[in-house]
Protein backbone atom coordinates (compact mmCIF):
# COMPACT_ATOMS: atom_id res chain seq x y z
CA UNK A 1 0.00 0.00 0.00
CA UNK A 2 1.29 3.47 -0.71
CA UNK A 3 0.13 7.07 -0.50
CA UNK A 4 0.48 10.05 -2.82
CA UNK A 5 -1.00 13.53 -2.77
CA UNK A 6 -2.18 15.75 -5.59
CA UNK A 7 -2.17 19.17 -3.94
CA UNK A 8 0.19 22.00 -4.75
CA UNK A 9 1.84 22.64 -1.41
CA UNK A 10 1.51 19.65 0.94
CA UNK A 11 4.18 16.94 1.04
CA UNK A 12 4.01 13.49 2.61
CA UNK A 13 6.43 13.17 5.56
CA UNK A 14 6.97 10.89 8.55
CA UNK A 15 5.52 13.53 10.90
CA UNK A 16 3.30 16.52 10.13
CA UNK A 17 4.85 19.97 10.04
CA UNK A 18 4.64 23.14 7.97
CA UNK A 19 3.02 22.11 4.65
CA UNK A 20 3.73 18.43 5.40
CA UNK A 21 1.23 15.74 6.36
CA UNK A 22 1.65 12.16 7.52
CA UNK A 23 -0.40 9.11 6.63
CA UNK A 24 -0.45 6.02 8.86
CA UNK A 25 -2.01 2.56 8.92
CA UNK A 26 -2.99 0.07 11.61
CA UNK A 27 -3.58 -3.68 11.22
CA UNK A 28 -3.43 -4.83 14.87
CA UNK A 29 -5.84 -3.91 17.70
CA UNK A 30 -6.98 -0.84 15.77
CA UNK A 31 -10.02 -0.32 17.99
CA UNK A 32 -8.51 -0.90 21.44
CA UNK A 33 -4.77 -0.17 21.44
CA UNK A 34 -3.66 0.59 17.89
CA UNK A 35 -0.12 0.46 16.60
CA UNK A 36 0.28 2.91 13.74
CA UNK A 37 2.86 2.42 11.00
CA UNK A 38 3.84 5.08 8.45
CA UNK A 39 2.73 4.99 4.82
CA UNK A 40 5.16 6.32 2.28
CA UNK A 41 5.34 6.93 -1.46
CA UNK A 42 6.89 3.46 -1.78
CA UNK A 43 4.88 0.30 -1.10
CA UNK A 44 4.50 -0.90 2.48
CA UNK A 45 3.71 -4.56 3.17
CA UNK A 46 0.68 -4.95 5.41
CA UNK A 47 0.32 -8.74 5.44
CA UNK A 48 3.05 -11.18 4.42
CA UNK A 49 0.69 -13.96 3.26
CA UNK A 50 -2.97 -14.92 3.17
CA UNK A 51 -4.52 -18.35 2.74
CA UNK A 52 -6.44 -18.90 -0.49
CA UNK A 53 -10.08 -18.19 0.28
CA UNK A 54 -9.12 -16.78 3.67
CA UNK A 55 -10.49 -13.55 5.01
CA UNK A 56 -8.60 -10.32 4.57
CA UNK A 57 -7.59 -8.71 7.86
CA UNK A 58 -9.07 -5.26 8.43
CA UNK A 59 -6.88 -2.19 8.40
CA UNK A 60 -7.44 1.43 9.39
CA UNK A 61 -5.93 4.57 7.88
CA UNK A 62 -5.19 7.84 9.62
CA UNK A 63 -4.13 11.20 8.17
CA UNK A 64 -2.41 13.90 10.20
CA UNK A 65 -2.76 17.33 8.60
CA UNK A 66 0.01 19.95 8.58
CA UNK A 67 0.67 21.93 11.74
CA UNK A 68 0.63 25.05 9.54
CA UNK A 69 0.08 25.67 5.85
CA UNK A 70 0.33 28.27 3.12
CA UNK A 71 -1.87 26.18 0.78
CA UNK A 72 -5.55 26.34 1.74
CA UNK A 73 -6.74 24.62 -1.44
CA UNK A 74 -8.46 21.24 -1.33
CA UNK A 75 -5.92 18.43 -1.03
CA UNK A 76 -6.46 14.91 -2.39
CA UNK A 77 -4.70 11.83 -1.07
CA UNK A 78 -4.59 8.64 -3.14
CA UNK A 79 -4.03 5.27 -1.48
CA UNK A 80 -3.22 2.26 -3.64
CA UNK A 81 -3.71 -1.26 -2.28
CA UNK A 82 -1.95 -3.95 -4.29
CA UNK A 83 -2.33 -7.72 -3.98
CA UNK A 84 0.70 -9.62 -5.27
CA UNK A 85 0.34 -13.34 -5.97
Amino acid sequence: MNSTSTGIGWTLASTPGANTYSHKFCITDCDSSPTWGPLSIGYTELVASLAVGGSTPPFDLQIYTPSSTTDYNTQTVNVTVQAVP
